[in-house]
């Protein structure tokens, strides 16, 4: 199974607006727990918010 994408760009945002991210994940075909966890970069890679926890989707399949 392919994972998610390891970069999803969102374009320019100005200070104060707010913007929509959408990701598309596939569930596992087996149960199990999955737990993908990402960070906000710029588009050299570096860390936005550094000190901040990352944002999560923890799925279950049962």
């Amino acid at each position: 199974m392919r994972g998610p994408p390891k970069r999803v760009g969102i374009g320019p945002v100005r200070p104060g607006e707010s913007v929509d991210i959408t990701v598309r994940v596939k569930a596992a075909k087996a149960p199990g727990r999955c737990k993908i966890y990402w960070k906000m970069t710029d588009k050299e890679g570096t860390p936005l918010m550094a000190d901040k926890r990352p944002i999560f989707l923890d799925v279950t399949v049962a």
